[in-house]
């Protein structure tokens, strides 16, 4: 989960933590990286989501 009050805050979330956070699914969340909506790194064989640019996601969500 991503909390903003954490005294040392996440830098990053990882899939499977983002999809249960924002109640998505895999293939969704794939779509998402596909058409440039959402913006991943990759850490050795791991995709990882920064906590901000979830944030600016779910921010973008509430513009549709």
């Amino acid at each position: 989960m991503i909390d903003e009050n954490e005294p040392h805050p996440r830098m990053a979330i990882s899939v499977a933590e983002f999809c249960r956070t924002f109640a998505v699914g895999k293939s969704y969340f794939y779509e998402e990286v596909k058409a440039g909506r959402l913006r991943v790194r990759k850490a050795g064989g791991r995709t990882l989501v920064p906590t901000a640019e979830a944030r600016a996601w779910w921010a973008s969500k509430d513009r549709r």
